[in-house]
């Protein structure tokens, strides 16, 4: 957060980290990088196919902090992510 000139003292880690993120997504706006599926063209009867295609991709699914991630967890993601 310093680095990126946050200040946040006594604040909770998870704060901080919500903080981080809302400055990258302000800062991928500002430059004009799509920050939703939705702007990249993606539509909400998409997400099935979404799911399908990330579950077959289980080294990556390996990295997600939640494990096992679930169909439910995927649609949940892909839902926020349009937007």
């Amino acid at each position: 957060a310093k680095v990126l000139g946050l200040s946040l003292p006594d604040t909770q880690p998870k704060t901080v980290g919500e903080e981080i993120a809302e400055y990258y997504k302000n800062l991928l706006t500002d430059i004009g990088v799509p920050t939703t599926l939705k702007e990249i063209g993606f539509q909400h009867s998409q997400i099935d196919q979404l799911v399908e295609g990330t579950l077959a991709q289980q080294r990556l699914l390996g990295l997600a902090p939640k494990q096992p991630i679930t169909k439910q967890d995927l649609r949940i993601i892909f839902t926020e992510a349009l937007g």
